[in-house]
């Protein structure tokens, strides 16, 4: 598969893992320019329709719950490549280990970090449970950690939409034998809490390093989870906090009842794990034996013994006194029976006022209609206390009740709910061209905390951010975290530089730009060397400078000009000459004339609009329009906004200034 391209769109790249039902490769989506990673359905499978359904059913029942916790679906698809048939889903690409990796590496993990991974895997079922979708295979090879810490599940490739699905032994116990709840186990309906059970196993094995039950053979494993109790987490690691265990246990009840009833109970408990009260949990058991019953009954034993030979009144004496014996025992018998028919008559009131009381059910993330109609089913008074934002509880669902759940109270009591509006949502601040400090302090200040943080070159200054997610605008619950791309700066590339000496002006430019790099600044100055040649150059040969270095030149005038009317012999003013007559009063030599001096010239120039960079070469037109400057120019070379020009030329030229290669109209001072 490596190197093919799906649906016009995605680049297969490496396979990066393999599954029961399909391969896993990494993946590039090129018109959304991102990576991701797509699940192939293996040939195996391909001609069996109902392994075709669960494939597709895996993309359409995660692809419908929206939660940062579980691994975006994006798209699914089939597809003929050289006359075999790809069925695909692509799905979000997530760099990291699997919590089965952090668990061989670092088990028994630490007390918070055992509760920070089960509540963000238990705010992805609970996500997923409200669509009706229960996962079915939790597990830690199923739970992707990434580079930024932040969990993901993934392989929804067995969850089915929770109706009165069940699992058969005919078709194979579906999940990994170490993880099934009991109800799997037996082959009896499953729902949300099963997933809860399996929750309860991944956290037994965060604590001790070791799944609670194991055994030879897949089948006696599953017994164990219908027969065996777990050894307690505290047993196999003391340092494990009380209340944790407690959860822990409680997640392990075999009796469905028994267990958290949803994730959002759960999370309310992980969440107060320090100072939470936890019920110990009722007997972990799904049998009765013989040996539990012992001792429940109060039985009388009378022992006989024989009748010894006395004389017949001392028979007589103990006749007497044994009829004595009877009267404080036939008195303690009425007060029993009375005793019981007060208790009797006690217990017949009770069921009498019993019958006009009702339980109060457990209405927690119950949505408020049902809450309302099982109430009022009940014989009581519903009524909305309040709206509060919740973190855990879905919009239009209970958070809290005013009557604990499982009291009674009489037919007609009021039953107070406050209601969730859902999590608080904020909008994400534009934080794209700020240093990655300001936008740190921007992203605080508006409620939210800095996810990932990444790196790469860009064409924007160094430090500053290049993109954002969440993008800018979109409304997301408070403490959401906003993960960032923040340049490094431009990808500067090394160029050696050449030898320019002996090469003509035009030459050396070409050859400078050729290279990447850009003409500096160019004097003139006379030399040996013929007219137009390049004498020196800034920066030596064989140099590695950044690309887009300017290199400044400076260019033969040819030789000096010489005096013709200087004497070709030392004057020797010490030997007086004798005046001609004839030439008195008369020079014999002419003025000799100066040389032409350079002068520094300086001016600034105007970018023009509209652009980042832009051209200034520098002419003089009285010898012949040479070339004395020429450099490319960035804005950000700009000083006050403007291009600083330095350069020496004669002080009798006739300037001429092209900016991008038009006459500009620049004063400049002499």
């Amino acid at each position: 598969m490596k190197g093919k391209i799906l649906n016009n769109r995605y680049l297969i790249k490496n396979i990066i893992g393999i599954g029961g039902m399909a391969y896993v490769y990494d993946a590039y989506d090129k018109i959304l320019e991102r990576e991701v990673a797509i699940k192939v359905l293996k040939d195996d499978y391909l001609e069996k329709e109902d392994f075709i359904s669960k494939f597709k059913l895996e993309a359409t029942s995660s692809a419908s719950i929206i939660e940062d916790n579980i691994v975006a679906i994006y798209d699914v698809g089939s597809e003929t490549i050289e006359d075999r048939t790809v069925e695909y889903i692509v799905m979000e690409k997530v760099i990291g280990k699997t919590l089965k990796d952090i668990i061989e590496e670092r088990a028994p993990l630490d007390n918070d970090e055992i509760v920070y991974y089960a509540i963000e895997i238990a705010k992805a079922l609970q996500a997923a449970h409200r669509k009706g979708v229960v996962h079915r295979d939790i597990k830690p090879a199923n739970i992707l950690v990434g580079e930024d810490n932040k969990v993901k599940v993934t392989d929804f490739g067995i969850a089915r939409v929770a109706t009165s699905a069940t699992i058969t032994y005919t078709s194979s116990i579906l999940g990994t034998v170490h993880y099934i709840s009991p109800e799997q186990a037996k082959a009896q309906p499953t729902d949300s809490r099963s997933d809860l059970y399996s929750l309860g196993i991944v956290l037994y094995e965060m604590a001790t390093g070791e799944v609670p039950f194991d055994a030879e053979t897949p089948v006696s494993i599953a017994i164990k989870h219908l027969e065996d109790t777990p050894e307690s987490v505290r047993t196999k690691n003391p340092k494990i906090n009380e209340n944790l265990s407690k959860i822990i246990d409680k997640l392990l009840i075999k009796e469905v009842s028994g267990r958290y009833q949803t994730a959002s109970e759960l999370i309310s408990d992980l969440q107060n794990y320090k100072t939470v009260s936890i019920a110990a949990p009722i007997k972990n058991t799904q049998k009765i034996d013989k040996e539990d019953l012992n001792g429940a009954t109060n039985e009388v034993t009378y022992k006989s013994s024989k009748i010894k030979n006395t004389p017949i009144s001392n028979r007589n004496k103990k006749k007497s006194k044994k009829r004595f014996l009877w009267i404080p025992i036939i008195l303690i018998a009425i007060v029993l029976a009375s005793l019981l028919l007060n208790s009797a008559l006690a217990e017949f009131a009770r069921n009498r006022e019993l019958e006009d009381r009702v339980e109060v059910p457990n209405l927690v993330d119950y949505s408020e209609e049902n809450a309302l109609n099982k109430l009022d089913s009940l014989g009581l008074v519903p009524s909305i206390e309040n709206r509060e934002y919740s973190e855990n509880i879905q919009r239009g669902f209970v958070i809290s009740q005013s009557v604990e759940a499982n009291s009674y109270v009489d037919k007609g009591s009021q039953v107070n709910l406050i209601i969730s509006l859902g999590q608080e949502l904020v909008t994400v601040p534009r934080v794209i061209n700020f240093t990655i400090d300001d936008a740190k302090i921007m992203i605080e200040q508006a409620g939210f905390e800095i996810g990932g943080v990444t790196y790469e070159n860009n064409e924007k200054a160094k430090d500053r951010v290049i993109s954002q997610f969440p993008d800018a605008g979109d409304e997301k619950p408070l403490s959401s975290k906003i993960n960032l791309t923040v340049s490094l700066g431009p990808l500067v590339e090394q160029v050696r530089v050449p030898n320019l000496r002996g090469q003509n002006q035009e030459t050396a430019l070409e050859t400078l730009r050729s290279l990447n790099l850009i003409p500096g600044q160019i004097s003139q100055e006379y030399s040996d060397s013929p007219e137009g040649n390049v004498i020196r150059q800034s920066v030596e040969q064989g140099s590695e400078v950044d690309a887009m270095t300017a290199i400044d030149l400076t260019i033969s005038r040819g030789p000096e000009p010489q005096d013709n009317n200087e004497p070709t012999q030392d004057p020797q003013p010490e030997t007086p000459q004798v005046p001609d007559n004839n030439d008195q009063g008369q020079d014999n030599q002419e003025t000799p004339v100066n040389p032409v001096q350079n002068k520094l010239y300086r001016f600034n120039i105007n970018p023009p609009s509209n652009s980042e960079t832009f051209n200034v070469k520098v002419f003089n037109l009285k010898d012949g329009r040479s070339l004395l400057f020429e450099r490319d120019y960035n804005t950000s070379d700009l000083t006050d906004g403007k291009a600083l020009i330095e350069l020496e030329a004669p002080e009798d030229a006739d300037i001429e200034i092209l900016l991008n290669d038009e006459v500009a109209q620049i004063n400049y001072d002499n």
